[in-house]
């Protein structure tokens, strides 16, 4: 991944421009704006901030987010996390030297001070909204989104990502079917604030089962410019494999694949997984 101090997602303007979302959306102004912020090779830290206050999700490594805090002087009032996984919480301890804030998350994850479930609500009272809890596990069995209805934003984790979604690291394959398909139900205009920058090899993935889709091959071509997060849901229900089990094209392409006669969806899901985790 290139070397990208803060980038800049501009919900405080009427339209959002990003190279994965090939028509403009546009939005109202709001009171706050998302930055993702680089770590390691291929993670993004979602911190949301106005000119005063931040929230952080899933910092797995401190010393990005402390430069960006410092950098445009902000307090930060809250980490939110997703899931258990080191490159998701490994920024806690260092940041907390440094700032006296909750931490809200699921149970079982060292520091969380406030552990939240299914429905929960999460006050964001310096940007008047509110973030919701869902349940999503398969990933890993605690993992956790949220959801912010007023703006149609999701923060997914690992659970789905730009054209595939995470493997299965503690859950189970039919709980990540069930969340992949439970985030397939919110708005087709919601923006998906996925943890990692994969789309492009999961593009080349999704392409080896169809070869011929003309929207993965266009997608690609979009991929290769950075970032290509956030994905609106519309367009992923186009690209994304992992989300089309009921699409009878990609059935019909993972039955060749595969030489197995079933168009059941979970079973297209697990084929489809199987063959990702050695792709």
């Amino acid at each position: 991944m290139p070397t990208m101090p803060e980038i800049p997602v501009n919900t405080t303007h009427p339209t959002i421009a990003n190279s994965q979302l090939n028509d403009p959306l546009t939005l109202p102004p709001k009171p706050y704006q998302i930055t993702a912020v680089p770590a390691f090779k291929n993670n993004y830290i979602w911190i949301l901030h106005n000119d005063h206050d931040a929230y952080i999700v899933d910092p797995g490594d401190a010393k990005p987010v402390l430069a960006f805090l410092h950098q445009q002087n902000l307090r930060p009032q809250a980490i939110l996390i997703t899931h258990r996984h080191a490159d998701h919480i490994g920024g806690i301890d260092e940041i907390l030297q440094h700032y006296t804030i909750p931490v809200i998350g699921p149970e079982g994850i060292h520091h969380i001070t406030r552990v939240v479930n299914e429905g929960d609500k999460i006050m964001l009272a310096e940007f008047q909204r509110e973030l919701q809890v869902l349940s999503i596990p398969g990933h890993t069995q605690e993992h956790i989104a949220f959801w912010c209805e007023q703006d149609h934003q999701l923060f997914s984790g690992d659970t789905l990502f730009s054209a595939g979604c995470g493997r299965v690291l503690g859950g189970t394959i039919e709980q990540l079917f069930n969340s992949i398909q439970r985030i397939a139900s919110l708005p087709d205009d919601t923006l998906i604030y996925a943890a990692h920058e994969y789309t492009h090899t999961n593009l080349r993935f999704a392409l080896s089962i169809e070869p011929g889709n003309p929207l993965l091959l266009e997608a690609l071509t979009h991929s290769l410019k950075l970032p290509t997060l956030p994905m609106r849901l519309g367009k992923e229900r186009q690209i994304n494999p992992f989300l089309r089990c009921n699409d009878p094209s990609l059935q019909q392409a993972v039955i060749a694949n595969s030489r197995k006669n079933t168009c059941e969806p979970l079973e297209i899901f697990v084929y489809l997984r199987q063959q990702k985790d050695h792709f």
